[in-house]
């Protein structure tokens, strides 16, 4: 690759290329079309035509690799298709199509033939390399759909409307050291109010890390995925009221935070691993509606909300909410920990139940007095114990969907919900006596 090439409009590469630097006005991109080639940009800048088309693109090549190279303002800057062992390592990749209004909310479901603009985005690719990568800027930075044991480290996809990163049907993927914050989108709340009275809402359908219909078996470690709509959302469900599960992933060393709604969100799922992530100052810090068999482990967070899960239920959807890590949480002996509701609150849209605004707080599981399969009618059969410092141990908690207590139940409330053998470990919290403060802010 010692003679530079200038790159050209519709150019097809067969052979190991480095461009010459500067910038280049290329609507239809660059082809490649051979297996075993490598593209050195130096710092060569592919610009688009009105944010269609593709800068760079493969289909059905096997081992490619693309480096050094600066592309924006096409639908997707680096396009590779049913390919297999291959690298984007070194790119700039942003300004991509986005949609005009933050007011659209994102379809989530969208099939590869339809999906958004990105910065890089694989379909069917098999074994490869995304590294040290520029993704920043634009609606979503990196999109994979039906891809395995892709190794994705060290990119920046910050400052995204929609996406940081996603997986669709995507399994036995490495996410690590990635940095995904700010990845959110702003709605009018009430856009026809007076200038001064408008508010706004970062919706939660922009997400710094998405994962979707399967996409099981990843390991996501070591990112930093703050201040977007989520932190991560996972979802194993279809629109079509499909249930396609992502399950057995292993989310370790995550900072999710400042999220306006939720750190780390997965539903309709089973096994996945939450280890030593951090969820501070977000609405709520898990979210795992309709999931199982799941791990919450040596969890960092400062005061938000814990744990929420949704259950449907005759075409009626109750919440539950649990409520903020208490500052001082009472120990439970012959005496109840709930006092009779101070008020009723009754939410805002939807044919909701009512949610209970209690005096005292429910401690969350596993600093409170729970065991195994507990409902609220046993709450006063429970054996004496007192807060302290959960075991090192993994405590199951089998629980089952909770309703408003009826008035002979003594005022017990337990904000658990569909949420069946999830395991607690090490929550942050200090042992005081008979009492357990959670950490200060």
């Amino acid at each position: 690759m010692s003679n530079l090439i200038t790159p050209e409009d519709g150019m097809k590469l067969t052979r190991d290329t480095a461009f010459a630097p500067g910038v280049y006005f290329l609507p239809n991109g660059i082809e490649l079309a051979a297996d075993n080639i490598t593209l050195n940009g130096n710092g060569a800048l592919l610009i688009g035509d009105g944010f269609k088309g593709r800068g760079v693109w493969a289909t059905q090549k096997l081992g490619l690799t693309i480096i050094n190279l600066i592309v924006e303002r096409y639908y997707h800057g680096i396009h590779l298709n049913a390919s297999a062992n291959v690298r984007v390592q070194g790119c700039t990749v942003t300004r991509t199509h986005e949609l005009a209004g933050h007011d659209t909310f994102l379809d989530v479901w969208l099939d590869r033939s339809e999906a958004y603009g990105s910065g890089v985005f694989f379909s069917g690719v098999q074994d490869g390399f995304v590294l040290d990568n520029d993704l920043q800027h634009q609606q979503n930075g990196l999109m994979l759909y039906g891809c395995n044991k892709i190794e994705i480290a060290r990119n920046n996809a910050s400052f995204n409307s929609g996406y940081g990163m996603l997986l669709y049907e995507s399994s036995e993927n490495e996410v690590i050291n990635n940095i995904a914050d700010y990845c959110s989108r702003t709605y009018h709340v009430n856009a026809e109010a007076d200038v001064n009275k408008q508010r706004y809402h970062v919706g939660g359908d922009g997400a710094a890390l998405v994962m979707m219909c399967g996409s099981s078996k990843n390991v996501i470690k070591h990112n930093k995925l703050r201040a977007s709509g989520d932190g991560v959302f996972l979802g194993g469900f279809h629109k079509d009221y499909l249930k396609v599960p992502c399950n057995d992933n292993l989310f370790e060393n995550n900072d999710g935070s400042h999220s306006p709604n939720i750190a780390f969100e997965a539903t309709f799922s089973q096994r996945n691993v939450f280890r030593k992530n951090r969820a501070e100052r977000c609405k709520y810090g898990f979210w795992l509606g309709y999931s199982s068999k799941n791990v919450v482990e040596d969890t960092g967070w400062q005061p938000t909300l814990m744990l929420s899960s949704t259950d449907m239920l005759s075409n009626r959807a109750t919440f539950w909410n649990v409520r903020p890590m208490p500052m001082v949480a009472i120990s439970c002996r012959a005496e109840r920990i709930i006092d009779r509701p101070s008020k009723e609150i009754s939410p805002s849209l939807g044919m909701y139940s009512r949610l209970r605004q209690l005096k005292s707080v429910v401690l969350p599981a596993p600093l409170g007095p729970m065991r195994p399969r507990i409902s609220p009618w046993l709450m006063w059969k429970v054996t004496p114990s007192s807060a302290t410092m959960p075991p090192k141990r993994t405590t199951t908690l089998l629980t089952s969907r909770s309703g408003l207590c009826s008035p002979d139940a003594r005022g017990f409330v337990l904000a658990w919900d569909v949420v069946a053998d999830v395991a607690f470990i090490g929550l942050p919290g200090r042992s005081v006596g008979k009492e357990v403060a959670a950490p200060q802010s």
